[in-house]
């Protein structure tokens, strides 16, 4: 049953990644090469995060909170500084320009991403020693509801 609940995590991340780029494409119409990189940002961070809480002796039941909030956290101020030092200056303008920025972005990110965690993964799995298939499934459930209200809020506010 672990292997199923893996599975239905690797897909509701990969689904949640589309959506966002969806959302930042279709609807806001801009080209966003580096997207990718705030996932990978947002996930080095929540791991570390989670492994830190981890070696400090912290509950177990600590770390889904934990690493939602770094990695919200982490988004919001990477995300803003990105937006208020370079995507405002590029909006309207050409898309070959937008494209430029963004994939020059996603390099700085990479790059800056491998110096501060490395280039091995990390893994924290904490969240997932959790015992009964109830509270997990729970816990993806509201995951899965928290950011359908999100985009909600976010679409409608547009």
């Amino acid at each position: 049953m672990d292997y199923e609940i893996s599975l239905l995590t690797t897909m509701g991340v990969s689904v949640l990644f589309a959506l966002s780029l969806n959302l930042i494409t279709g609807f806001c119409g801009q080209i966003s090469l580096g997207h990718a990189a705030f996932l990978g940002i947002g996930a080095y961070v929540a791991a570390s995060a989670v492994l830190a809480a981890a070696g400090m002796g912290l509950p177990t039941w600590l770390s889904f909170p934990l690493f939602l909030i770094s990695a919200i956290l982490v988004g919001v101020v990477v995300g803003g500084l990105v937006e208020a030092l370079l995507l405002r200056r590029i909006y309207g303008k050409e898309e070959v320009l937008q494209l430029l920025v963004t994939f020059a972005v996603f390099m700085i990110l990479e790059d800056a991403q491998k110096v501060v965690f490395g280039t091995q993964p990390l893994f924290a799995n904490a969240p997932m020693n959790w015992r009964g298939l109830f509270l997990r499934l729970a816990i993806l459930g509201l995951a899965v509801v928290v950011t359908a209200l999100a985009l909600r809020v976010l679409v409608v506010r547009a």
